[in-house]
């Protein structure tokens, strides 16, 4: 069965701040997709794809055009749609890969000021401190992870029995022989406990399983309370203003046809293929309906000055720009399409070429944040 969103569960995991050693630089990541990293005086917010390496292969997308190997360790690459981060005019950093694994969250850029390469590792910052510890590889530190080799703290734990027994924590009482039940606060907020692997987001535990599992409810330990529905975004009627109608009028029947004012679409060849989309409609005189990826708010009428701005910095209102170089782009495809007075102009990665790909971050970014 094909899964509608198979990035989220990564999104789910990856979700929250990051934070390199001495603080210096940060890395907002949320579960729609969007990055933040701030360093050095600079900021970039764009949106990334995350995937799990398989060998060497051609990077697409954000990174387009080198091979790519997995780093020691690496458990989820990632592809970010804009890679520099500026200062103004200037591009001090540009990102060469991001990769997750042993814990860390890896950031390989060329320092264009040094004319060198350079890898931060940063950890989940979680607003906890831990006392010093001494890692295996001789590195003290405070964090739930060596930042040196990404090893976990190896602190000795302690129990209590209920038959009065109080020592380090093992499988069983070595004083009655009763199971001891392991728990584990995973990454994601899931406590899990006595499996090898977290329900909620696949991360290994650690545990040794010597009892049958407990199963508890995906997502959350507290007991699962139906969802509010979704309020309802459509158009108005043209024939009786009903209000929040899609296709046909639920009153009076009457077909209704929304105006497109923007289309920004995503497809990946992963396996399974993914598409995101995101649209711009007509609303109201004051307000647009944004869609997306299926999920629908009101957005000010304000962005539609600026998102011409972007496509026309980009050169894609002309609609006989050609990219020689764009011919034989590989991993998936952009499609950029806007309405331009009473016609409709269509423009793809694989015509247009780059242009169009910093005509879509941009955009996204602008809508997202509208």
């Amino acid at each position: 069965m094909q899964v509608q969103n198979p990035q989220y569960k990564y999104y789910k995991r990856l979700e929250g701040t990051w934070k390199n050693s001495d603080g210096s630089c940060i890395v907002i990541l949320d579960t729609y997709g969007n990055i933040k990293i701030s360093y050095g005086g600079c900021e970039l917010s764009s949106t990334y794809q995350v995937y799990e390496p398989y060998g060497t292969m051609m990077t697409g997308l954000g990174m387009l055009g080198a091979m790519y190997s997995p780093h020691p360790g690496e458990q989820l690459r990632f592809m970010v749609n804009e890679t520099k981060l500026s200062d103004g005019n200037l591009v001090l950093f540009d990102i060469r890969s991001i990769w997750f694994g042993r814990e860390s969250l890896n950031i390989e850029w060329f320092n264009t000021s040094k004319n060198i390469q350079e890898t931060i590792m940063l950890l989940r910052d979680d607003g906890k401190t831990c006392e010093p510890y001494t890692c295996e590889c001789g590195v003290t530190h405070t964090s739930r992870f060596c930042p040196n080799c990404g090893l976990p703290r190896k602190e000795q734990e302690t129990f209590t029995c209920e038959c009065g027994f109080s020592g380090p924590k093992g499988n069983f009482c070595p004083n009655c022989g009763k199971v001891i039940e392991k728990e584990y606060t995973c990454q994601c907020g899931y406590i899990c406990k006595n499996v090898k692997f977290c329900p909620n987001c696949g991360t290994p535990t650690g545990f040794k399983v010597t009892a049958d599992p407990v199963i508890s409810p995906f997502f959350t330990n507290a007991p699962l309370v139906p969802a509010e529905p979704e309020e309802k975004i459509g158009w108005k009627c043209p024939g009786c203003g009903a209000e929040n109608q899609e296709g046909k009028c639920n009153v009076c029947g009457k077909e209704i046809e929304p105006v497109m004012l923007f289309s920004v679409t995503t497809y990946m060849t992963t396996n399974p293929p993914v598409t995101t989309f995101m649209t711009v409609y007509e609303y109201s005189d004051t307000q647009l309906l944004l869609d997306n990826n299926g999920k629908r708010k009101l957005i000010s009428a304000d962005v539609i000055e600026p998102a011409m701005e972007i496509i026309r910095k980009n050169g894609l209102d002309d609609p006989d720009f050609k990219d020689p170089s764009a011919k034989g782009i590989m991993g998936g495809a952009v499609y950029v399409s806007f309405k331009d007075g009473d016609k409709y102009i269509h423009t793809s990665l694989q015509e247009q070429g780059y242009a169009v790909q910093s005509a879509q971050t941009s955009l996204m970014s602008l809508f997202f944040n509208a």
